[in-house]
């Protein structure tokens, strides 16, 4: 209460706050917190996933899809680091990333969605950039094939990367 000779206190607004007693004047939240409500002793910092730039904010930005923000309290959208390669973040406000699943592939930094392994390609395992072709020999006939199927006796295929074998 900025005044003298008042019988109440005034609240704070969002994106200030008050941590004394006897207060004449709110303080700004900091970049990198928040207070969305009145009439607050301290402000928040924002969660993993986000940041925020500005002071005397009510909320915090997020972190784009493709990206990640493992810690709490930053102060800029740089914070926010692609996903690598092998790697996505479909939603925004990710704390990490997940891997591309078996099957799957990236291999470029900073996506949200894993590519499929293409018939003919296959990939047993997770968080890879890149599908192998299956050996001479052997097929995959499906996408997001996690392994290749031998050529069955009396067939037989002479090319890598195949999906189909010949009689």
């Amino acid at each position: 209460q900025p005044l003298t000779g008042q019988t109440s206190c005034t609240d704070c607004a969002a994106g200030n706050f008050s941590s004394s007693t006897g207060s004449e004047s709110c303080d700004v939240c900091a970049a990198g917190t928040y207070q969305d409500q009145v009439g607050q002793s301290s402000c928040t910092d924002c969660a993993p996933g986000e940041y925020q730039d500005e002071a005397g904010q009510t909320t915090c930005k997020d972190c784009a899809a493709g990206k990640y923000q493992p810690l709490t309290g930053q102060t800029s959208l740089s914070s926010c680091i692609d996903c690598p390669a092998g790697s996505i973040s479909a939603a925004v406000k990710a704390p990490s990333c997940d891997a591309c699943a078996v099957g799957e592939y990236q291999d470029e930094a900073g996506q949200a969605i894993c590519k499929d392994c293409t018939a003919g390609k296959y990939q047993p395992l997770t968080g890879q950039t890149s599908c192998t072709e299956c050996p001479a020999g052997s097929i995959s006939a499906a996408v997001k094939a996690t392994s290749c199927a031998a050529c069955a006796a009396g067939e037989y295929q002479g090319q890598v990367g195949q999906t189909s074998c010949t009689d």
